[in-house]
């Protein structure tokens, strides 16, 4: 991928587009992306894993969620953190790259463009959740989050809804560790699925996005003969 030479655009690209911002530590670079019928629903950022270990903008997982973004009709910009790619400034162990996560909001918000999704993997997923932990977002995805090596229970603000989507199978992430804290973490939302309260909106947008995510895959192996039943999917 060629360096950039947009640089700053006081506006949000149509299409698919490279370019570079003014960031706290230097340059950053994003990559935006407009859905093919614009119904100004709001903007999907996307925060890519560790930077130390390859983690980029790049990385297909972030292209499979901004996919679902794109779906819903959101626009979408994902970026790479300081010191990736042509993103300029060192590792910071995610304090720094939260920092730089809100020069893109900053630049989003900017646009005037309507609400704010935020997903992140990995890594990139406590930096999206640290951000969802001081600004109001309309929904936080967060995917293989590393909780046992970034202190999620120190965020204790976050008033989005919260989708977070993790293989039982992940070779690196504790799958259990995060199931239990997961648990642990929305013990109130369970509680009122057992009480067979109606779903609210943002229950079925998570279904929904849930679908979109992990479980189409399910749906198609089964012929399409799959319903959810507390959080799992049931081949009947």
């Amino acid at each position: 991928m060629n360096k950039p030479t947009l640089i700053n655009p006081d506006f949000f690209p149509d299409g698919k587009t490279h370019f570079l911002i003014d960031g706290p530590a230097g340059a950053l670079e994003l990559m935006t992306t407009t859905p093919k019928e614009d119904l100004q629903k709001g903007v999907g950022i996307m925060c890519h894993p560790h930077p130390l270990y390859d983690g980029s903008m790049t990385n297909k997982v972030v292209h499979t969620v901004l996919r679902a973004f794109d779906s819903f009709g959101l626009k979408t910009v994902r970026f790479n953190f300081r010191g990736v790619g042509f993103s300029e400034g060192a590792f910071a162990d995610a304090k720094g790259e939260t920092d730089d996560l809100f020069r893109v909001i900053e630049w989003v918000q900017a646009r005037d463009l309507g609400p704010i999704w935020l997903g992140g993997f990995s890594f990139g997923a406590f930096v999206a959740a640290s951000g969802a932990n001081q600004i109001e977002v309309k929904q936080l995805i967060t995917v293989a989050p590393v909780v046992t090596s970034y202190d999620f229970d120190s965020l204790t603000k976050i008033a989005a809804p919260w989708l977070i989507v993790q293989g039982a199978e992940d070779e690196l992430i504790d799958s259990k560790k995060v199931f239990d804290w997961a648990l642990k973490a929305s013990s109130e939302y369970y509680q009122k699925i057992n009480n067979d309260q109606a779903p609210s909106p943002y229950t079925i947008l998570q279904k929904n996005l849930a679908y979109k995510l992990v479980f189409h895959k399910i749906y198609q192996r089964f012929g399409g003969r799959i319903r959810f039943v507390a959080g799992q999917a049931d081949g009947r």
